[in-house]
């Protein structure tokens, strides 16, 4: 039976090839498989460069808010200042001890301090929704008002 295995010389030959075929292709079977490394890491590269994007809005967002925090207070604390000069000097005017026109002195810095508190506080919620959207929230539509007023009867 081993004789018959052996007998033709097609099969020896087909044999010798099926055997030796693996090491001639050696080098191109490394080719592909560093081709398609390759392709995997060029596919691969934009989307590490996304991650890394969303997370530098993501810190970016959240420094804003911090330095947004401190802003806010600054100027809470800078209102709550003029509030108390404003007071002491409309105190001062009732008790006849200054004029109309130190009142209208005091009152600018207390308005312009009203002003910086706002701002500060309108560009916080700014930061938040920036923050929101760079977590990946989406965006909600409000309800349209025609829809509320149907509800509603």
């Amino acid at each position: 039976m081993g004789g018959a295995l052996f007998s033709s010389s097609a099969s020896v030959w087909g044999i010798a090839a099926g055997l030796v075929a693996p090491i001639f292709s050696g080098g191109t079977l490394q080719a592909q498989r560093a081709a398609a490394v390759d392709a995997y890491a060029a596919q691969l590269a934009p989307h590490r460069q996304t991650v890394l994007q969303a997370f530098g809005q993501v810190a970016d967002a959240l420094n804003s808010l911090t330095n947004g925090a401190l802003l806010l207070d600054a100027q809470r604390r800078a209102l709550d200042a003029a509030n108390a000069t404003l007071d002491l000097t409309q105190e001062s005017y009732q008790a006849g001890q200054t004029s109309v026109l130190q009142i209208v002195v005091a009152q600018r810095p207390h308005q312009q301090a009203r002003l910086g508190y706002v701002r500060a506080k309108a560009q916080r919620y700014i930061d938040t929704a920036q923050l929101y959207v760079a977590i990946g929230g989406a965006m909600v539509e409000a309800p349209s008002s025609s829809k509320s007023r149907r509800s509603a009867e």
